[in-house]
């Protein structure tokens, strides 16, 4: 008893330290590029103006709604990264100032000599500024897409491949593009509020699956998955925070299964919390403590403001009611995602969900696959209101369900590998193959 008492501490402690240090690299990284001067920065967001201007709030790519670009936080983006003060970098990056309105006559103005009107926007951590602000020292709106269009084609294939690789098929590489696709990726690299998040998800599922050659590594998934749900507070405006939980997580248990280090319901249900809940900890202890280090060093009542927008995000908001909504909200996001062809992808849905329930009778472990197919709809019922109103690029959250059904089609597909190494929980190998 003691043992695992003196464990569990060790545990925490070491969970606690790295939020720490993490907290510690994100403030000291984000001060360093706000200590960056602004000339080069605000030249470039000046020559960005009439194409953003141009496309107005919400530009669609294509005929189809999901093609929506989100217009308007990239103009507030412009807009903070312009007015943020290099003389005092350490505040810029605590309380990320920005004023509402048109962001882009503000830019003007305050290009032409005019004081912004500022008020704080430290709920969020801003995360983005570590690639964006580098980037707009050498690019404008246009060439940044290019650059993010170039990072982002060059993660997706190694993500896949390594899935391939890892799980002895290039059927692993299917669930990936399955989750791209259902996420209509085209748009993503189009868009400075929606690619950090992806950039997290992709990055961690690299990681992940580069580190799984090493059996052992399964016992450290959540740790890892920990770091990117902090990663993940940092860089996301809440946009489809999910999506850097279940990319990472859900090609972890398909090559974990397929390699035979844990292939059993109870193992992977097992990792499957353990990650989930770490992620869910990494994502809120750091976002809290941002809050917190805002109203400590600068005392602007952050942790009210967030608590209010919090009630505000979920229920507090009497027109879109839980009422109304909590229950519809999941379809209501599958209607959006896949206009006009609703009916189609309902069928294709059911579908593989029969195929792998049918092929899981003999298989339950799949069950995990199935069951975190749920967890958008989970989400969207937690974080309802902002769900609904932002509709446009939070039906993206369902690419985890697409995935977690590809990746239980996969695994009810593939055969499986055992492995005299030692695996999860030092159990042996389960022999089991099909």
């Amino acid at each position: 008893m003691f043992k695992i008492f003196k464990q569990t501490i060790k545990t925490i402690l070491k969970y606690a330290l790295t939020a720490c240090a993490l907290f510690a690299g994100f403030a000291a990284v984000l001060t360093a590029l706000y200590a960056i001067p602004n000339e080069r920065i605000k030249e470039n967001i000046l020559a960005s103006i009439p194409q953003m201007r141009e496309e107005a709030w919400r530009l669609k790519m294509f005929s189809a709604p999901q093609s929506y670009l989100d217009g308007f936080t990239d103009n507030l983006i412009a807009e903070m990264q312009f007015i943020a003060n290099p003389a005092r970098p350490f505040e810029a990056a605590i309380v990320s100032y920005r004023e509402e309105g048109d962001f882009l006559g503000i830019i003007e103005r305050v290009a032409g000599g005019g004081e912004p009107v500022t008020e704080n926007y430290a709920r969020y951590w801003h995360g983005y500024a570590v690639w964006l602000r580098p980037a707009l020292l050498f690019l404008n709106y246009r060439q940044t897409r290019i650059a993010m269009n170039i990072v982002f084609y060059s993660l997706a294939p190694a993500v896949a491949f390594l899935s391939a690789k890892g799980g002895g098929g290039w059927i692993f590489a299917l669930p990936v593009g399955v989750a791209l696709a259902t996420s209509y990726c085209f748009t993503i690299p189009m868009c400075w509020q929606y690619f950090s998040v992806y950039l997290v998800a992709l990055i961690s599922s690299l990681y992940v699956l580069a580190r799984l050659k090493d059996s052992s590594f399964i016992n450290k998934l959540p740790f890892a998955l920990f770091v990117t749900g902090a990663f993940t507070s940092f860089a996301d405006f809440l946009t489809v925070p999910l999506v850097a939980l279940g990319y990472p997580l859900l090609l972890a248990l398909l090559a974990t299964r397929a390699r035979g280090y844990a292939a059993s319901f109870k193992d992977l249900f097992l990792i499957a919390v353990k990650s989930t809940i770490a992620w869910g900890a990494g994502y809120a202890v750091l976002w809290f403590s941002k809050w917190v280090a805002a109203d400590l060093f600068f005392n602007l009542g952050t942790l009210r403001i967030a608590t209010e927008k919090v009630n505000l995000l979920t229920y507090g908001q009497q027109n879109y009611g839980p009422g109304e909504l909590w229950w519809k909200m999941p379809y209501f996001a599958f209607e959006y995602a896949f206009k006009p062809y609703v009916q189609l992808a309902e069928i294709l849905f059911a579908g593989t969900a029969l195929v792998v329930l049918l092929r899981t009778v003999k298989r339950s472990e799949l069950f995990v696959f199935l069951g975190f197919s749920m967890a958008p709809s989970v989400w969207y019922m937690v974080v309802l209101v902002h769900s609904y109103a932002h509709t446009f690029f939070t039906f993206r959250a369902l690419s985890v369900t697409a995935l977690s059904l590809a990746c239980a089609a996969t695994a009810s597909l593939a055969p499986l590998t055992t492995v005299s190494e030692p695996i999860y929980n030092n159990q042996k190998p389960n022999p089991k193959t099909q």
